[in-house]
């Protein structure tokens, strides 16, 4: 619920009173609040999405104004933000921004028309370890792959496994890009090295360089180029927790990436996420050597 009003407060002034008349059990249950131009305002639960006072829709001027008041009133401090498609409220919530993008002489992306906010919100969980992964953990896993769709707590697992690890004086290193994992001021509880700001390419190289982890965790890994760095780490004895958006073992197993740390032999486990109505929760395990 905190984290859900914490992000209220964000908003203009016009618009906390539709999204404050919230019960605590319906707050705490809010995983996104998205906003559209000419669009209703929606809020994204564990297992459904609930239109806001129904019949309302936000004009472009309002939504314009929303981004505003988020950017703290400074489009222009936020922009290199932007450009990537996204601004970070304190607190670790994330906005997605959708728009008209154009190119400026220096190539730079700009954004010309928002048409669209989704506030992803954050909440700084360290749940329970499910048994199945603490038993993984315990033994010298060399890559560790945790995917599931957007919302199924693929971040709050990372969060405990740095607590796990932390609590067994192993020395861990977390490449948290967007400062997801540990929102300002979490992470110095955290009892592990954390690289923040950079993009993972940069981040990882780092970490291998300068750090030397024990264990490396990685956030949404993208690219085979952030994949073939994690390949060095790997061959030097570095164990890895990755994390990728995927709903299957076999739409995870179609990416080039996770094809690629299979062909070396360097992927050994996979958890697949239960999905958004059972965060954090293991729906299947495979093992591959």
């Amino acid at each position: 619920m905190e984290s859900y009003r914490q992000v209220v407060n964000y908003l203009p002034h016009w618009l906390r009173p539709m999204l404050d008349s919230l019960s605590t059990e319906q707050a705490a249950s809010v995983q996104e609040i998205r906003l559209r131009s000419n669009g209703p305002i929606l809020l994204v639960t564990t297992d459904s999405v609930l239109a806001v006072t129904p019949g309302f829709q936000l004009t472009q001027n309002q939504l314009e104004d929303i981004l505003f008041v988020l950017c703290g009133g400074s489009i222009y401090a936020h922009e290199a933000e932007i450009a990537q498609g996204f601004i970070e409220l304190t607190g670790g919530h994330r906005v997605g921004i959708g728009g008209k993008y154009v190119k400026v002489n220096s190539g730079q992306l700009v954004l010309q028309k928002v048409l669209s906010l989704n506030i992803r919100i954050a909440r700084f969980d360290t749940g329970t370890l499910p048994p199945e992964l603490i038993q993984i953990l315990q033994t010298s896993f060399s890559a560790l792959m945790i995917a599931g769709e957007p919302g199924s707590g693929k971040t709050t697992l990372l969060r405990s496994m740095v607590r796990f690890f932390s609590l067994q004086n192993t020395l861990c290193t977390v490449i948290d890009e967007r400062s997801e994992i540990f929102p300002p001021g979490a992470y110095n509880s955290s009892g592990c090295d954390c690289i923040q700001g950079l993009n993972k390419i940069t981040a990882i190289e780092m970490a291998l360089r300068t750090l030397a982890p024990r264990v490396l965790l990685v956030d949404e890994l993208v690219s085979l180029e952030e994949t073939k760095l994690l390949e060095i780490g790997a061959h030097t004895g570095v164990n890895l927790v990755i994390t990728m958006h995927a709903s299957s073992l076999q739409e995870l197993e179609q990416k080039v990436q996770v094809q690629y740390l299979l062909r070396k032999k360097i992927l050994r486990h996979t958890c697949i996420l239960s999905g958004r109505t059972a965060p954090g929760q293991i729906k299947e395990v495979q093992t591959y050597c």
